[in-house]
């Protein structure tokens, strides 16, 4: 199989009584549906952080997006939209008030990479920075996501750091929950979650060439075709 995101294998770790077509079926069809909306939407509160800190925090960046933000949701008829909007806002607000004064070095980004079972899963954190002299690896939430979600990512990106001879402690990879401004590190070393994410990637393998839309129907060509890449 072709790479998947971490946030994959996290959703299974976490499915509760979900099914394992419908957490696969967005990553496998990203053309339709909720995968469409996945590739369109990414949050914009990341790269409006990553802008303030290169920027030498200049806070006119924060104030102004915003505005913006604000000024579009009162525009807009689509209550989805509109939630967004305002759910962009009071996080970059939390932001500014919580955050501004941690000593944060933004660092390129990198492409991380690892293992598990037979897929290889990949797994960025939405910041790399340098704070007091370490490096950390930051993923920013949106929403409530289960605990086991945020273990399981946290671990998986912090053994593709490792594997690409990053040596990044437990400790400076975190999980920012950017509705509360609250920061959590996994509680589990690798070595406990290993059996249960070997089992969620076995899991996955097996059930993704069965994977279908929601109609039944199965992707026309250019959907087949990206399914594949």
């Amino acid at each position: 199989m072709s790479p998947l995101p971490a946030t994959c294998l996290a959703e299974f770790v976490a499915k509760n009584r979900r099914s394992a077509m419908a957490i696969l079926r967005p990553y496998k069809f990203k053309e339709a549906g909720e995968g469409h909306a996945r590739i369109v939407y990414h949050p914009p509160l990341v790269s409006l952080i990553r802008k303030f800190y290169k920027s030498d925090k200049d806070l006119s960046l924060i104030d102004l997006a915003i505005a913006s933000w604000e000024r579009k949701a009162e525009a807009t008829e689509s209550k989805s939209l509109r939630a967004r909007l305002l759910s962009n806002a009071a996080a970059a607000r939390l932001f500014r008030k919580r955050c501004l004064d941690k000593g944060l070095e933004i660092l390129p980004k990198r492409t991380i990479a690892c293992q598990i079972g037979q897929i290889v899963f990949t797994a960025p954190p939405d910041l790399w920075v340098k704070e007091n002299g370490e490096e950390r690896l930051i993923k920013i939430g949106f929403g409530p996501k289960p605990r086991s979600y945020i273990d399981a990512f946290l671990i998986v990106m912090r053994k593709a750091a490792l594997a690409h001879g990053h040596d990044i402690p437990a400790r400076n990879v975190a999980y920012l929950q950017a509705s509360t401004g609250s920061e959590l590190v996994s509680r589990y070393p690798y070595e406990a979650m290993a059996l249960t994410l070997t089992a969620a990637a076995r899991e996955i393998a097996e059930t993704w060439a069965k994977v279908k839309l929601k109609d039944g129907k199965t992707a026309n060509r250019s959907q087949a075709a990206t399914a594949s890449k």
